[in-house]
């Protein structure tokens, strides 16, 4: 049913360089080298003399270039633009749309426009820029440019800006997060030892050529001692390890990487005093009421190690735990009366949630559901309002700054939940881990907006820490019978929309779009058992001369008969693309109307030319060129027989890639389309870039004619622009006999549509291959010849200026 593939490598050389770009920059040792990386791999792919990133400060107005490449004998410029302000930026910042850019041409000619930006580099002897927008939310963080590129690159840099900034953005970011990061949270302040950070810090100084000693150190039961004793006795536990270890190791070598976590590290020193000290630590550690695995290793040169030893005394570590477990050992509490010991926050609930030790102001687990049950027994309202709270990236933080700063940030949030709460009369709960809970009457005139703008206030007083904000999920109903663990749920699945995200992180329950995800969810599955049991075939739609009325081909349309009934494509197919599932779909029709085909010459029946549709993610799944020709092998066909149908989109968005394929295909006869032309993306222009045999017009331009008065011009410059670059016009969606003879006037070649013919079963197909009255073999062929050799010298000029 399903197919493991390997996507290949890109063959479009600027989406792939570009993807390395984002490699490097992602592989370089620091957020701040990785930008560096990203714009002298950019500034060297577009032949530009200058990239650069100009960061606009929080508090400030005037831009500081943080990160500038220069090619080769250029002078930066870093230090001498000093006076870009954001006054001078604001008009473009303030439009309102991330993706704008502002893309200089000629700059002298800008000077005009705006001489005080152009004064700033004129000096420089500047012609081109191209400038993107570093966004946090609506907030303006920098810009990101490009001087003097190649003018043959200037419209693709702008194609790829967008990509480009956002990923610059998430660097900087990345950047910027991490340098608060390093400014606290290097001591635990539980046990003085150093956090996770303090260990990455000690980690990029720690020199290649010394040896180094590590030991990595895993409390079995923490969670036990706290439940079942109390936090302050875990507390005591934690502290009095790491006194045991900076009893033979200096206080800078030892780290607490996580809650019940440690790890020493020694460098520059002899290893068997090192195994001697950690042979002693090992016996006072066997002293405790509970059992810390151990693991130990030993680097004579450290080199680019680092990483692997910290994974193999890690391992060691795991492996000690679980052979102690195999033996019998277990963690305290889980055979002993005292599990009856449960603590009591403020709210008079019993904590069995391993958080027992926080004070939070809110309904824990169970008891939340059956309070907001009771709640919601007996509120005057019409409506309630459930929502979900869950804070990002919390596990991190927990790492990053040590667990007595994720319980603060707990208590932070637990107070807005509550206050919330109290402010509307509604039932406030703590779930676990970082999740929260609100149910809230809705009143009468009370807005969803009015909600959101409550939340968003409320928990932002306490959003202490930037980047870890929570989401919040909302779903409001006027069923009060519902249960609330179904309304927790509900907010859960529109908590996921905003789930992670730095600008928007409230979203509303959407019961009709979460239905339509659901039905398409279930329509997916079903198209692909649909594949292995052939319920999937193809209709054919004739493609007729214009002038004699005749068949000359057909173009393959997919059919799905599920149940009974015909399900229309346009349920299943653009949603299979966005699946990936498309390819197998589209393989599977190839090869029907190959074997279709081949069975009508068994049969004695003489074929025309069928098409059949191509989708831009096919070319990421197979080579196009390789596996048509082996489909015409296989079943002994001339690749005149099948046309192959690609989107203009698909070229537009991925022309080198496309064209390549395309190239080999034609070489080896088979007839390519352009389908679907004009409907949003191509211009005429496009086409001289492209290789096509035909050009199908897409059936927006018959549907937007003025075909009553016998001509459009639109359409008849189409025709005649198309024709001298030697390719034949196919109108499709053409139903009237107006439409037709309008066509023809404007020299039109071929006509597919309601008109003539619909899309019609293989079958019915048949019988029109054997009325010579209304078949013209190989006509399109010769059309296509014959246009060719009427393309002169002049025609070439024209369609070079196209």
């Amino acid at each position: 049913m399903f197919e493991h593939i390997v996507v290949p490598e890109l063959a479009n050389s600027n989406t792939s360089v570009l993807v390395e770009a984002f490699r490097e920059a992602m592989s370089a040792s620091s957020p701040a080298a990785g930008t560096q990386a990203l714009m002298a791999s950019l500034g060297q792919l577009f032949k530009a003399k200058r990239a650069y990133i100009y960061e606009l400060p929080p508090e400030g107005t005037e831009f500081v270039c943080t990160c500038e490449w220069c090619a080769p004998g250029v002078e930066p410029m870093a230090d001498v633009t000093h006076g870009l302000t954001m006054n001078m930026a604001s008009r473009w910042f303030s439009d309102g749309e991330e993706r704008s850019l502002l893309a200089i041409r000629d700059l002298e000619q800008f000077a005009k426009v705006s001489p005080e930006y152009a004064a700033l580099f004129l000096p420089r002897a500047m012609k081109t820029q191209i400038l993107g927008k570093l966004m946090r939310g609506n907030r303006p963080m920098g810009t990101l440019g490009f001087d003097d590129s190649d003018p043959q690159m200037f419209d693709m840099i702008c194609e790829l800006m967008y990509p480009i900034c956002a990923f610059a953005t998430s660097t900087v970011n990345t950047r910027n997060l991490l340098g608060r990061m390093r400014s606290v949270g290097v001591v635990d302040k539980l046990t003085g030892a150093g956090t996770r950070m303090a260990f990455y810090q000690n980690a990029e100084r720690l020199p290649a050529d010394i040896p180094v000693g590590m030991a990595y150190l895993d409390i079995a039961g923490l969670q036990g001692i706290n439940d079942v004793r109390g936090h302050a006795a875990g507390d005591e536990l934690l502290v009095a390890i790491r006194q045991i270890l900076i009893s033979e190791f200096h206080d800078d070598q030892v780290f607490r990487m996580g809650g019940d976590e440690f790890l020493v590290v020694v460098s520059g020193t002899e290893e068997q005093p090192f195994w001697d000290a950690m042979a002693r630590i090992k016996m006072r550690l066997s002293d405790l009421s509970t059992y810390v695995a151990v693991g130990i290793g030993w680097q004579n040169k450290l080199g680019n190690e680092y990483d692997a030893l910290v994974r193999h005394v890690w391992l060691e570590c795991t492996n000690a735990k679980r052979e102690w477990e195999r033996r019998g050992g277990k963690r305290l509490g889980s055979d002993s009366d005292d599990l009856d010991f449960v603590r009591v926050g403020k709210s008079g609930v019993a904590m069995g949630d391993g958080m027992g030790h926080l004070d939070l102001p809110c309904y824990r687990n169970d008891e939340f559901f059956r309070r907001a049950n009771i709640w919601s027994n007996h509120v005057e309202t019409d409506r309630i309002c459930m929502i979900a709270f869950d804070i990002n990236y919390f596990k991190l933080y927990n790492d990053m700054f040590g667990r007595d700063a994720g319980d603060a940030l707990l208590e932070n949030y637990a107070n807005g939940v509550a206050k919330i709460a109290g402010q509307r009369h509604g039932v406030a709960g703590y779930l676990g881990g970082d999740n929260f809970a609100i149910v809230l009457p809705v009143h009468e005139g009370s807005e969803e907006q009015a909600i959101r703008q409550l939340v968003e206030f409320e928990l932002g007083k306490y959003d202490v820490a930037e980047g870890f904000a929570p989401s919040a999920g909302i779903v409001v109903t006027s069923d009060l019978e519902v249960g609330m663990t179904i309304l927790y749920d509900r907010a859960l699945v529109a908590m996921q929309e905003v789930k992670g995200s730095y600008t928007n992180h409230i979203a509303f329950y959407d019961e009709g779009r979460y239905e339509r995800e659901r039905q398409n969810q279930l329509l997916l599955i079903q198209a692909q058992e649909a594949l292995t049991r052939s319920e999937f075939t193809f209709f054919l739609q004739p493609k007729v001369d214009i002038i004699t009325n005749k068949v000359v081909s057909a173009e393959a349309l997919v059919r799905w008969f599920h149940n009974g009934e015909i399900v229309p494509p346009y349920k299943f197919v653009g949603l299979m693309e966005r699946s990936g599932y498309i390819f197998a779909l589209d393989r599977y029709v190839w090869e029907s109307v190959c074997a279709w085909q081949r069975s009508l010459i068994d049969r004695g029946i003489s074929p025309v030319p069928v098409s059949v549709n191509v989708s831009r993610v096919d070319f990421y799944f197979t080579d196009l060129a390789d596996h048509f020709n082996a489909l015409v092998k296989r079943y002994d066909l001339p690749p005149r027989l099948v046309g192959v149908e690609v989107t203009e989109s698909a070229y537009s968005k991925d022309a080198e890639l496309i064209t390549d394929v395309i190239h080999r295909m034609q070489e080896s006869g088979f007839l390519v389309f352009m389908d679907d032309f004009g409907s949003g993306y191509s211009s005429l222009n496009m086409l001289r870039s492209v290789a096509v045999d035909v050009l199908k017009m897409d059936k927006g331009f018959i549907d937007n004619a003025d075909i009553r008065n016998g001509s459009d011009a639109i359409i008849e410059n189409v025709i005649k622009m198309a024709h001298m670059m030697g390719l034949p016009v196919i109108s499709e969606g053409v139903e009237t006999e107006e439409q037709r003879d309008s066509l023809r006037s404007m020299d039109c070649d071929y006509v597919q549509g309601y008109y003539y013919y619909k899309p019609m079963p293989k079958e019915e197909f048949e019988k029109l291959l054997q009325d010579t009255g209304v078949i013209e073999l190989h006509h399109t062929d010769n059309m296509i010849l014959a246009l060719n050799s009427n393309v002169d010298h002049d025609d070439e000029n024209a369609r070079a200026v196209s």
